[in-house]
């Protein structure tokens, strides 16, 4: 009888035994799909959205404090340097723009864009480079101008340095 009983705890210990492997089975599955759901570059994601945002933020300040229609009214050189000045106050000295604004002109019913100015603090071949960018886009219509405002197309592409 003593026998019998020695053999059944042997039973109980490796029932717990076995108990204890399946839950760290079950924990390592579980925690490996987790992992593989989730992308592995999620701070790229959120870098994308804090870019977007920042673009659309810059944007509208220039366009609610007047300063685009401020350059755009300008007469001579100075209207690039000063948007450049502009953006620079805004955004950290870690963060790469290429800010181009294009007039759109009515030619027959044609909508054609035609290159304004174009203000950025790298090269391009440099900004190409550049891993993640964003870009964020404003229609702008002057108040100045032929039948009562010239409309703009502007485009500001953002990029994190490295």
């Amino acid at each position: 009888m003593c026998v019998k009983r020695i053999l059944g705890a042997d039973k109980g210990q490796v029932r717990m035994f076995e108990a204890v492997i399946a839950a760290i089975i079950i924990f390592s599955v579980f925690s490996a799909s987790i992992f593989l759901m989730y992308p592995s570059r999620t701070w790229v994601l959120h870098e994308k959205e804090d870019l977007d945002r920042l673009g659309y933020n810059i944007l509208h300040s220039l366009i609610e404090t007047d300063a685009i229609e401020y350059v755009l009214t300008e007469s001579g050189g100075n209207a690039a340097y000063k948007l450049k000045m502009l953006i620079e106050e805004i955004i950290s000295p870690s963060i790469y723009y290429n800010l181009t604004i294009f007039k759109c002109e009515d030619n027959g019913g044609v909508v054609t864009l035609r290159s304004n100015f174009n203000v950025s603090n790298i090269s391009p071949d440099e900004f190409g480079r550049l891993p993640e960018k964003s870009s964020t886009m404003a229609i702008y219509t002057s108040r100045s101008g032929e039948n009562g405002g010239e409309t703009y197309y502007i485009i500001l592409v953002l990029a994190k340095g490295r």
